[in-house]
């Protein structure tokens, strides 16, 4: 609150002969440039009382007009049909136009799993092969062959299922009955419109003989 009293206390002051002063400082000839450091005052000086140096000319910057710089790079394009350089080879680099082989289970399988581990293959024909022959491949019998523990093996055996497929079966001759259905319905339809536009065709000749007759009478 202090401080917006001042200001408005000292903005008179401050802005009193304003114009005036601003004119008196854009129609001075040459503005004061700032103060120089004391070091940079000293050598200015020092440059001053010897004139003769600002106004020499080297003779090495004349020399610097004749000299001419020429690159001698070799452009990307130019080297396009020429002989290759030294130490490279003209053979076409190799490569594989096919895309590789997709892995059956979405990820590279190792080729040696260790013991006590299963890969997701391994896993799926453990459980086929218990679904299919469970007298034959027994818990016991896929650990030993898997080498995996037993209490493992019965874990997997009981918590996971192979995918079946069911479809449904088909009643064939219900569906060869449905089919003669439509089919006669189908026939039935067209005989219907054949019989209608053939009424539509004997009638109108008749309709055009009593037209006659009318126009005659």
């Amino acid at each position: 609150m202090g401080n917006r009293i001042a200001a408005f206390l000292l903005r008179p002051i401050r802005d009193f002969n304003v114009e005036n002063r601003a004119h008196r400082i854009i129609s001075s000839e040459k503005p004061k440039a700032a103060p120089r450091h004391p070091t940079e005052a000293k050598f200015a000086a020092k440059a001053a009382s010897v004139p003769e140096i600002l106004g020499e000319k080297p003779d090495h910057l004349e020399r610097l007009k004749g000299v001419k710089v020429v690159s001698s790079d070799v452009q990307p394009e130019e080297t396009q049909g020429t002989v290759p350089p030294a130490g490279k080879s003209t053979r076409p680099l190799p490569h594989i136009s096919k895309s590789p082989p997709q892995p059956e289970f979405g990820y590279h399988e190792p080729a040696v799993t260790p013991s006590g581990r299963i890969t997701l293959r391994h896993a799926t024909q453990m459980i086929s092969d218990a679904a299919m022959d469970p007298q034959k491949w027994s818990a016991e019998a896929l650990a030993m062959q898997f080498s995996l523990k037993k209490q493992d093996v019965e874990d997997i055996l009981k918590y996971f299922r192979v995918y079946k497929v069911h479809v449904p079966k088909v009643d064939l001759p219900l569906l060869g009955k449905q089919i003669l259905g439509i089919t006669s319905m189908r026939q039935m339809v067209s005989a219907g419109k054949s019989n209608e536009t053939r009424t539509n065709e004997s009638a109108s000749p008749a309709d055009s003989t009593s037209e006659k007759t009318k126009e005659k009478g």
